[in-house]
């Protein structure tokens, strides 16, 4: 990559109750983000949305997608973010390598969504 880019960005909202951060939906955005953009996050009592950086993690990309697919859960600057995921079941994801927020002004931007509960 680049100088001054960073990572890629992942995007989410979730329920949190009892100090656990349960992913209903997240974006995994797979082109480069500005070196500048760091995580933040936008809480109520009961919803938690926020993006972080691949970057912050310590982790590739490779070891996020084996991570949650043996752990269901990832530990981020924002906190453990948790996919519930019931017995039987797994993490649904679609990826779309056009994404539409993007083509608009003529880009390519690849994104992985993942859905949990």
């Amino acid at each position: 990559m680049g100088r001054g880019i960073c990572s890629f960005r992942i995007k989410f909202f979730g329920h949190q109750k009892n100090g656990v951060i349960n992913i209903l939906y997240a974006r995994l955005f797979l082109h480069a983000a500005p070196a500048a953009i760091s995580s933040v996050k936008f809480e109520t009592h009961h919803i938690l949305a926020g993006y972080f950086l691949l970057s912050e993690l310590g982790i590739g990309l490779r070891e996020l997608i084996e991570q949650l697919d043996a752990t269901g859960e990832i530990n981020t600057p924002i906190g453990k973010l948790v996919f519930p995921i019931e017995a039987e079941k797994e993490i649904s994801t679609f990826f779309n390598p056009f994404h539409q927020d993007a083509l608009v002004s003529g880009n390519r931007l690849p994104v992985l969504t993942l859905t949990g509960a």
